[in-house]
């Protein structure tokens, strides 16, 4: 069937209109302004969010790495992580060992803060603990992690901090502790679940059979 010529007419205007809108979008998105042939400023329907409120939005990540790869330290490691007031997600890792132990060993690590470090009331954001089983035989490096979703109060300086049961070890892996700025945190209670079904069935409710 043959195109009219207002057809043809009414098709080239819908894409302009179409391409007009695309670069008006594209433009605003990009932080500049459209204008239609007669200077006109066109009006969006959607308007571009503020960039302020898109940096907002992003979750920001602050990491320290402390020690590093075969350091031994005695008794205990100590350092400063600070960060500025906040709701945070923290989260820690490292993996340690012990040479010269004797005999099996346990590595604590965590996240407290050093303002109250060793005082009746410190605050421990979160901590962790690790088996060594190599010991002299030699075997796998113990790998201590942890997280916790915490308040990081004013006046308060985060730190973090390794230490083992027999007073030395060594790093195979630096601890990396990160501090994840979070806008909210909503609090709920657990309702506890009565197991008497899976008890009185005889099937423990953790995998394994009585």
């Amino acid at each position: 069937m043959p195109i009219s010529p207002k057809g043809v007419v009414a098709g080239v205007a819908t894409a302009a209109l179409l391409i007009l809108g695309i670069v008006a979008t594209t433009t605003a998105l990009a932080g500049g302004s459209a204008h239609d042939s007669n200077g006109q400023a066109l009006r969006l329907a959607s308007q571009p969010v503020a960039a302020t409120k898109l940096a907002s939005r992003a979750r920001h990540t602050i990491t320290y790495r402390a020690g590093w790869r075969g350091q031994t330290v005695t008794p205990a490691g100590l350092w400063s992580t600070p960060v500025d007031p906040g709701l945070y997600e923290v989260t820690f890792n490292a993996m340690l060992w012990d040479q010269t132990a004797q005999g099996p060993a346990n590595f604590v690590c965590g996240v407290l803060d050093l303002e109250t470090f060793g005082t009746d009331d410190q605050t421990i954001y979160v901590a962790a603990s690790a088996p060594y089983l190599g010991a002299t035989n030699g075997g796998p490096p113990a790998a201590v992690s942890g997280a916790a979703t915490v308040r990081v109060r004013e006046g308060s300086t985060p730190g973090a901090v390794c230490f083992p049961d027999t007073g030395t070890f060594q790093f195979f892996k630096p601890l990396n502790v990160s501090f994840t700025r979070i806008d909210s945190r909503e609090k709920r209670v657990a309702s506890p679940l009565a197991l008497g079904r899976q008890l009185r069935s005889g099937t423990n409710p953790f995998g394994t059979t009585d």
